[in-house]
């Protein structure tokens, strides 16, 4: 049977709406399995649910899906078009298929999984059944293990090589200006060898909360730890770059449990030395040691229209 044109518009019924072949079968199977069974039906162009499922959901909330409520209503239109394809796309040799999605019941979202057989009378398609099964233990899993992938464990900061990338990303456009900034603590290892490791993690986490506070948070501004006590950060600004990275600057000085912190810092300006990731980067980190050979707690921009490489500071 072909592809009906109007699939997404399909009406969530209720088991008794089936044909009558499906029918005793669907009951006898929503009795053993108590799982979210459904059944489309290309005749009648029909989406039946079994009872637990329009229950399942939403407990106590009665009804839960109606039989006048339509499919569309329930997953985008895009997991629509994709299950739709799937299914009068499918063969009687190629005849299952599952789809990860979050579905909407009662303005609520939930992540599911709808593993779906397609039903064939020799090569004619019939139509499809299945069930749809609780995904979110399997989204939260993966959600976290990319998390962890994209995060540092102890700041909560990008890792090195996913801002890089959105680094990159950000500075394709050349209507924004930025600067990219490398820094460290001043003498953490004297941190860490005098009041131990434990003191040493609540610097670079006090550190992090002082950065993510003075940062933009609508993905202008990216900052990573690279290692160590290393970060990068990439800030925009409009038309005063010192100013800008000064404020940043100043606010990442502090105390915690009576250790007094501050950092060096290398900046590379996007106006100056233009948009390529590796460039910006060598040359922040040229900045960094100069303001290391200034005396620590200085912040030093590299200037490429100075004779000699010479940095200037803030």
């Amino acid at each position: 049977m072909d592809k009906p044109e109007n699939t997404v518009g399909c009406i969530v019924a209720p088991f008794d709406k089936l044909p009558e072949t499906w029918r005793d079968k669907f009951y006898l199977l929503e009795e053993v399995s108590r799982e979210v069974l459904f059944a489309y039906s290309a005749k009648t162009n029909l989406l039946n649910i079994s009872k637990f499922g329009l229950e399942t959901f939403a407990p106590g909330k009665q009804p839960v899906l109606t039989e006048n409520e339509s499919f569309a209503e329930l997953l985008s239109e895009k997991d629509i078009a994709y299950i739709r394809d799937k299914a009068f796309g499918a063969t009687p040799e190629n005849s299952s298929f599952t789809h990860d999605c979050v579905i909407k019941i009662c303005g609520e979202d939930y992540h599911v999984r709808f593993i779906v057989k397609v039903l064939f009378d020799g090569q004619t398609n019939e139509g499809f059944i299945g069930k749809c099964v609780n995904n979110e233990e399997e989204y939260r899993r993966v959600e976290t293990l990319r998390y962890a992938a994209c995060h540092d464990e102890l700041t909560g900061l990008y890792r090195a090589n996913y801002a890089r990338n959105k680094i990159a990303e950000l500075l394709s456009d050349e209507t924004k200006n930025y600067m990219l900034a490398i820094f460290d603590i001043d003498r953490f290892k004297e941190v860490n060898d005098d009041y131990g490791h434990t003191v040493g993690d609540k610097v670079l986490v006090s550190v992090a909360r002082k950065a993510l506070d003075n940062l933009r948070t609508d993905g202008h501004d990216i900052i990573s730890r690279v290692g160590g006590d290393e970060f990068v950060v990439l800030v925009e600004y409009e038309n005063d770059p010192d100013a800008t990275i000064q404020k940043f600057f100043d606010s990442l000085k502090g105390n915690i449990e009576g250790v007094r912190f501050s950092v060096s810092m290398g900046v590379a300006d996007t106006g100056l030395l233009g948009r390529d990731y590796d460039v910006l980067f060598r040359c922040a980190d040229q900045a960094l040691y100069a303001s290391k050979r200034v005396g620590r707690g200085v912040c030093c921009f590299y200037n490429i229209k100075m004779q000699g490489n010479i940095f200037r500071t803030i």
